[in-house]
């Protein structure tokens, strides 16, 4: 599952307790969140039963939403269900940034003994408009080569599907939630107002189960996208 929560308001709105209580996503990525809102939201989702791993990178300082703290990427893992492997953690910023010190958070889940690399990042748009890819993109599609075998990359893209070429058509990537011969040529759903942002990508050995879900909440400015997978047959 991945999520801009858009953490603009001190505390954690109920809303995404309740939204990640009702799904029960084995791996959550969120983007825009405070790491004070990501802790106590890791909190009470304990006492909902759901015990989760929080795994940080720190990005802009938020005076007001974080208390005087940042705000960043949060990668929750159940750990019912999925174990980080030890130093597989890997925080990375982007060459090209502005004042959101853009990146990425990665790590290694181990679920049922199978290994899959799983990134969220929030790349920053700096090409001034919505038809050729950001720098941002095509670092990270560079990255992604070094990584063998199952991967998913997840966040809020700020770009639209053309602009995500370099990960589609050169990366090999697909798309959970509109999967298509060439993702890059269609709109897709939208996921901010009438653009497609968010995006779930595979490649390398994950099989989606049926097609991603984008859904609407009142907790945030973005939709949710939530894909379930399938590895080596095992759901």
């Amino acid at each position: 599952m991945t999520w801009n929560v858009w953490g603009a308001e001190d505390g954690v709105p109920s809303g995404w307790r309740k939204v990640l209580r009702n799904q029960r996503a084995d791996i959550v990525s969120l983007q825009e969140i405070c790491k004070n809102q990501a802790e106590r939201l890791r909190r009470q989702l304990r006492e909902d039963h759901l015990d989760y791993q929080l795994t940080w990178r720190e990005a802009n300082w938020h005076p007001t939403a974080c208390w005087g703290g940042h705000q960043g990427q949060a990668i929750l893992t159940r750990k019912a269900k999925v174990s980080v492997v030890a130093g597989s953690v890997e925080r990375h910023k982007y060459r090209s940034t502005d004042s959101q010190y853009r990146g990425y958070v990665a790590l290694t889940a181990d679920i049922a003994g199978q290994r899959v690399r799983v990134l969220n990042t929030h790349p920053w748009n700096d090409t001034g408009a919505w038809t050729t890819p950001t720098d941002n993109v095509k670092e990270l599609a560079d990255l992604s080569r070094r990584w063998t075998g199952p991967q998913i990359l997840t966040g809020d893209f700020n770009a639209l599907p053309g602009m995500l070429e370099p990960l589609y058509r050169d990366g090999g990537f697909q798309d959970a939630a509109d999967p298509a011969p060439a993702p890059w040529a269609h709109p897709g759903r939208p996921t901010y107002k009438s653009m497609k942002l968010d995006y779930i990508l595979y490649r390398g050995g994950p099989e989606t189960v049926g097609r991603a879900k984008v859904l609407d909440s009142p907790s945030s400015d973005h939709r949710l996208v939530l894909a379930r997978f399938r590895l080596s047959g095992n759901p």
